[in-house]
């Protein structure tokens, strides 16, 4: 049993005047897991995750937030709060098991409250001539591939390569829209390098890996929009 927390924030510091935060992201919850170890050569084990309730909810920053209200004239804010159960399941977890290794994870998002939605809207945050409409969809999936090599060509004992892949069904904000919103296929890769330190400490590895992503937004309320990229991650494993 675990409550797993996380805050992500989108924050400009190169920004000239006052170096912006223009998004933050809250999640919360609570989540059950448990593993079965099978005496197979391809699939060496099953684990499985039940999130019987969690949370998010994401506000922008109070500059953006000002500077809207003072000089767009079509300028709105939407609170994205919403809570969610979540189902996956995991062959061959990485996290136990050691050498080469394919993992495959399949996921379920879904809303405890579908008739609330992802996102409510108060009147002196929108415009009066403006039409908003709760979200009609309620779930989302996701597919996940990840490929480690521990042994054997471009591998060592402290450099491990390693490919991440994943496949995720998202539903698009669309705040005016009376029908079904759409879905849209997002892409997250990582390609590059696990350092596994010769002395066993805190921390057990270090990820050095290019990302790209194509699909919506994923900050906040900006999921009305799509978002593409590629950058560098650098990952803690403790």
């Amino acid at each position: 049993m675990s409550f797993p927390v996380s805050i992500h924030m989108v924050w400009a510091p190169f920004e000239k005047t006052t170096s912006p935060i223009i998004n933050n992201d809250y999640r919360f919850g609570l989540s059950f897991t448990g593993i079965s170890y099978l005496n197979n050569p391809y699939i060496k084990n099953i684990s499985y995750k039940v999130t019987p309730f969690a949370h998010e909810s994401t506000h922008l920053g109070d500059e953006i937030t000002m500077y809207g209200e003072q000089n767009i004239d079509n300028f709105y804010r939407v609170n994205v709060s919403y809570e969610y159960y979540e189902l996956g399941l995991t062959l061959n977890d990485p996290d136990t098991l050691q050498g080469n290794l394919l993992s495959c994870k399949f996921g379920f998002m879904g809303l405890i409250r579908p008739n609330v939605g992802y996102y409510k809207y108060f009147e002196n945050e929108i415009l009066a001539d403006t039409a908003f409409y709760p979200s009609q969809r309620w779930a989302e999936f996701y597919l996940e591939l990840n490929y480690r090599k521990t042994e054997g060509f471009m591998a060592s004992k402290t450099w491990n390569p390693s490919i991440s892949f994943e496949l995720r069904n998202r539903v698009k904000y669309e705040y005016s829209n009376p029908n079904k919103s759409p879905r849209v296929l997002c892409y997250n890769a990582y390609l590059g390098y696990d350092y596994v330190p010769k002395k066993a400490g805190a921390i057990k590895s270090v990820g050095n890996y290019l990302r790209f992503y194509s699909g919506l937004n994923p900050h906040g309320q900006f999921r009305n929009g799509y978002y593409n990229f590629i950058g560098y991650s650098v990952v803690a494993f403790i």
